[in-house]
């Protein structure tokens, strides 16, 4: 029996592969935003102290607090962030934004007298409450989180010094409410300065249990939360 002999068709040659060359990183990477900015406000955001005596203020709205808010804010649409959605916690600021602004407007209309700087002081506080949305707009990884963390913790060393030269300058045996320091709060008192200090605490603190992070991380956690727990003791704050 003669073999069989395949077609020529059938034996012809398979299309050949494009040569590629293979280089590490080859594939293009998306490049994460950062918002310089907003880490910037949030480093000199309690330091009250710098912003009144070395920071101008031209009047009208343009000072530190609104110019790096609005900076901020802009920073965080450039950034576009969508690591968090939408949760239960948006809806309770949103409603306490809510009710904070009709409870300015029921105040008008009860207050006749010294009403000027009502809004001006809403205002200022609603910053801090709307600050939770600019961070989440702003935050697009785990660098991004760890460096806002970072432009928190840094400015805290400092503010323990502020607040040990107040302390040491007012320290006494007996308590007095003249030893009641404000640390770098400077616009504000001593219970607002502890109030600061203990949700730092907290913050950090929930990030030390919970945050699966490398053990120098968790030292500078640990020393942030000491600046503040000291901080509060110092303050005599209620």
């Amino acid at each position: 029996m003669s073999a069989h002999v395949p077609d020529r068709a059938a034996i012809a040659p398979m299309p050949r592969v494009a040569r590629t060359t293979f280089a590490p990183h080859a594939e293009t990477v998306a490049k994460v935003r950062n918002n310089w900015l907003l880490y910037v406000f949030l480093f000199f955001l309690p330091l009250q102290n710098l912003q009144t005596g070395y920071m101008p203020n031209l009047g009208g709205g343009i000072n530190f607090l609104n110019v790096g808010f609005v900076l901020s804010l802009l920073g965080a649409f450039y950034c576009k962030g969508k690591l968090t959605h939408w949760s239960s916690v948006h809806s309770w600021v949103i409603a306490y934004i809510a009710y904070a602004c009709v409870s300015l407007f029921i105040g008008y209309s009860n207050v006749s007298s010294e009403t000027e700087d009502h809004f001006n002081i809403l205002k200022d506080s609603m910053l801090g409450v709307m600050l939770v949305f600019v961070v989440q707009m702003s935050v697009n990884d785990w660098t991004t989180i760890k460096r806002t963390i970072i432009a928190m913790i840094l400015p805290l060393p400092y503010i323990l010094k502020v607040t040990w030269s107040e302390h040491e300058s007012v320290s006494s045996w007996h308590y007095n409410d003249a030893l009641r320091i404000s640390g770098t709060f400077s616009m504000l008192g001593a219970n607002e300065y502890a109030a600061f200090c203990v949700m730092m605490a907290i913050l950090m603190f929930g990030l030390l249990l919970a945050g699966r992070l490398s053990k120098l991380w968790k030292l500078a956690l640990a020393g942030g939360i000491t600046c503040m727990v000291i901080g509060v003791a110092w303050a005599y704050s209620r």
